[in-house]
């Protein structure tokens, strides 16, 4: 196991066509994430009953379990599954982002026995409209006790192929650990790099401790020389 390595729990609902063609982002990235010393747990979720079973699930993490006494080991949920400008897609439900944003609190308002900062992921077409970042800056300002993510990364085309996602997220998953998440120049240039290899945009909304709101960014193509 690398020290340095994150904790990934990797949330992933595929479309029954998906499943019959062996088209999935957990299981590459569990093996990907594997070997480059992260810590990682799947879950196939078909509901949306069944995400918050696993939203509540993961928000029961107790640091005090952690054999190798790791201290703020930072957390990233990476959601995978089809999307649109109103949500995200499990199984025949359809949900809006402001549902989502209810369905995931728990990570960020009752994971009451972990110190490590929070990342989330979504990996899925249209991603880029999300609302959650307005949300979680709503309940920021109701409860002062919220922790909003550090970062959220969201795809950032209209439609994700999945031959590229599972190329931009490789790149990302081995290039995060070796950076400084306070550094945001140093994570830019992890999202130019997956756009200079041509894979797709990835932006990021950061969170501004002073402002107490999100910042974003969006992957640049850089001049060629």
């Amino acid at each position: 196991m690398d020290k340095s390595g994150l904790r990934v729990f990797i949330i992933e609902c595929p479309d029954p066509i998906d499943l019959l063609q062996k088209r999935s982002e957990r299981h590459a990235l569990e093996n990907i994430c594997g070997l480059f010393g992260h810590e990682v747990a799947t879950f196939f979720v078909k509901s949306t009953n069944e995400l918050k079973s696993v939203c509540n699930y993961i928000a029961s993490i107790d640091e005090e379990q952690d054999e190798f006494e790791r201290e703020k080991v930072p957390i990233c949920i990476h959601i995978s599954a089809h999307g649109n400008k109103r949500g995200l897609v499990f199984g025949n439900d359809t949900v809006t982002w402001k549902q989502l944003s209810k369905i995931i609190s728990p990570i960020n308002s009752k994971m009451y026995d972990y110190s490590g900062d929070v990342i989330f992921v979504i990996s899925a077409c249209e991603a880029k409209e999300q609302k959650l970042t307005l949300e979680f800056e709503r309940e920021r300002k109701q409860d002062i006790d919220f922790r909003p993510p550090i970062y959220l990364f969201v795809t950032a085309e209209n439609s994700v192929y999945w031959k590229d996602a599972i190329v931009a997220w490789t790149i990302f998953y081995r290039r995060i650990p070796n950076v400084n998440l306070d550094d945001k120049g140093s994570v830019k240039s992890i999202l130019n790099d997956i756009r200079d290899i041509g894979v797709g945009k990835v932006r990021y909304y950061r969170w501004d401790k002073n402002r107490k709101k999100y910042l974003s960014f969006t992957s640049k193509r850089r001049k060629k020389a």
